[in-house]
C-alpha cells in the first residue's frame, strides 16, 4: 500500500470567493467588474462552495481535450501507478483508467471542494481502490520516493506558489524512468484574458522547459495545439495550448 500523508491546503486562494457577476447589458456579453475578474481568478485557483462547484463544471468542459492530449503524450501502460495534480472535479477519471488495465490512479488538490466533487463523482472508482483522492499545500507530494510511473497536470502551473519546490517534489516521487506530463495554455494566448492579472502566472514552452531542465528533468516531447473554446468572459475564443512531456 502507498504511504502519504495528507496535507491540508494552505493557500489564501483557499477560502474562495463567490462569484457574483455584473451584468450590466442583459441579452449581450456581460460587463464584468475589476471585483468580479478577481473573484474569477480566485475559484480558477482554487474553486469553493456553490460558485466552487460551477467552475469545476466549466473546468472540465473547457479542458478536456487538453487532458486528452496530456494523456497521450503520458503514454500510461497496465499497472502503472498515475498521479494527477490539480485533478479538479475529475470527472475524466474513468478515460484515465481506460488507457491500460490495471492502472492505479492517485489524485491530489488544494481545493476542498474539488476534493469532496472527485470523491462523489467517482465513488466506484474509490471504493474498488483504483482511485484516492487527497488533499495537498500545493508544494509539497505527500507521497514517498519513487511512488509514481506517471504524472499529469492540466492548467495548474499558472498557480504554483513555489514551482521549483514543487518541481523537485515531482522528480523525488517518480520512478526511474517515470514522466511527467504538464499542458498549459501558452502565454500569448492567456494574456490577453482579462483575469489573468489576478494570481496567474503565465509561461511559454521555454519558461516551462528551462524550470523543469533545472531540475535535472530530460525534456522527451513537446506538442503544441491550437483550439477553440467557448469562455465564460469573452464568447468564444482561441487558445494554443502546449503538452511538456519530460522524464526522470
Amino acid at each position: 500500500m502507498l504511504k502519504h500523508l495528507e496535507l491540508k491546503p494552505n493557500k489564501q486562494g483557499c477560502k474562495g470567493n463567490k462569484i457574483t457577476m455584473t451584468n450590466k447589458n442583459k441579452g449581450m456579453m456581460k460587463e464584468f467588474t475589476q471585483k468580479d475578474l478577481a473573484s474569477l481568478a480566485n475559484q480558477l485557483s482554487c474553486p469553493s462552495g456553490t460558485s466552487g462547484i460551477e467552475v469545476g463544471n466549466k473546468m472540465h468542459q473547457t479542458n478536456i481535450s487538453m487532458t486528452q492530449k496530456a494523456l497521450e503524450a503520458a503514454q500510461i501502460l497496465s499497472n502503472q501507478v498515475v498521479l494527477e495534480l490539480g485533478h479538479g472535479n475529475a470527472a475524466h477519471l474513468e478515460q484515465i483508467l481506460a488507457k491500460a488495465q490495471g492502472v492505479t490512479y492517485h489524485g491530489l488538490d488544494v481545493s476542498e471542494t474539488m476534493y469532496e466533487q472527485a470523491q462523489k463523482l467517482n465513488k466506484e472508482f474509490v471504493e474498488v481502490q483504483k482511485a484516492k483522492f487527497s488533499l495537498y499545500d500545493g508544494t509539497n507530494i505527500p507521497y514517498d520516493v519513487a511512488t509514481f510511473d506517471k504524472i499529469i497536470t492540466v492548467n495548474t502551473i499558472y498557480f504554483w506558489q513555489q514551482p521549483a519546490q514543487l518541481v523537485r517534489e515531482l522528480y523525488r516521487v517518480l520512478k526511474p524512468q517515470g514522466s511527467l506530463s504538464i499542458a498549459f495554455a501558452q502565454k500569448s494566448s492567456m494574456e490577453s484574458l482579462p483575469f489573468t492579472k489576478y494570481e496567474f502566472a503565465l509561461y511559454d514552452t521555454d519558461t516551462v522547459t528551462e524550470l523543469l531542465e533545472k531540475e535535472r528533468f530530460r525534456v522527451v516531447n513537446v506538442v503544441d495545439q491550437y483550439e477553440q473554446i467557448n469562455s465564460k468572459i469573452e464568447g468564444l475564443n482561441e487558445r494554443d495550448f502546449t503538452v511538456v512531456t519530460v522524464q526522470k
